[in-house]
């Protein structure tokens, strides 16, 4: 049903009265969950949007966070951005936050605003430590460091890797005097032991290695030794193929 104007409908709703409109709108999401429990994420939003109207903030909360999921798995950065903003204002879980946070900067970062991704990541980091969740930690630094390269915010990506001893600060921290260029032995000097703390590393993903060699190969093509370098992305293809990686291609 839709009214024919925006005037019929507000008298429609002073009529039925605050109390009503609130319950009508609960039953409304309350029926939508029941008739689309088969494909729910398709319909999140708009039950989101009901319980919202519905007074039931918590319950929108919940709808809001998978909406915004659902609409990144389709690249709707625009909406998804909306929906984790919707779920991250009521949800008080400080877990769930940061997942939000890394969903947000995510939507953020990948819709083209590097800058307010920072801060979705930040938020993330600085989250993830009050709790000592080291994996989500670690999740968040990279994500955040990705966003400062980006920028050309070397000097904070370098101060990010500085505060922690990881192999990915390590890499970070290369890959930022790297693309500043202005102390490539340095920036080789990380990427080095990048690779060797992920060679002492348990279960270290072999997408990271293969990551460090391209980019100590770029180091030493900014360098001019265009044989080391040749030999160092040979490295760096073969690691790549091992694991299957799309990016393969690109080395």
């Amino acid at each position: 049903y839709i009214f024919d104007h925006t005037l019929s409908m507000e008298v429609a709703y002073r009529e039925v009265g605050e109390m009503r409109h609130r319950l009508l709108h609960r039953r409304v999401a309350e029926s939508l969950e029941a008739i689309h429990g088969d494909r729910i994420d398709s319909f999140a939003g708009l039950i989101a949007s009901h319980f919202t109207e519905g007074n039931a903030p918590h319950r929108a909360a919940l709808y809001a966070l998978r909406a915004a999921q659902h609409a990144a798995s389709l690249a709707a950065w625009k909406e998804a951005i909306t929906f984790y903003e919707q779920a991250l204002a009521t949800i008080d879980d400080k877990r769930k936050q940061i997942e939000i946070y890394l969903g947000l900067g995510n939507a953020q970062f990948t819709g083209g605003n590097a800058a307010q991704a920072v801060e979705s990541f930040r938020a993330a980091l600085t989250s993830a430590q009050s709790l000592n969740d080291a994996a989500r930690a670690s999740a968040a630094r990279q994500m955040l460091g990705q966003a400062l390269l980006l920028q050309g915010r070397y000097a904070e990506a370098i101060a990010l890797a500085q505060s922690s001893d990881s192999v990915e600060s390590e890499m970070l921290w290369g890959i930022a005097l790297s693309l500043e260029g202005a102390d490539l032995i340095g920036a080789d000097e990380h990427l080095q032991k990048a690779e060797a703390l992920h060679a002492s590393a348990d279960r270290a993903p072999r997408s990271t290695l293969s990551q460090i060699r391209f980019e100590r190969g770029s180091v030493a093509a900014q360098q001019g030794d265009l044989t080391r370098a040749v030999e160092i992305y040979k490295n760096a293809l073969a690691t790549a193929e091992e694991s299957s990686e799309a990016w393969a291609q690109q080395i």
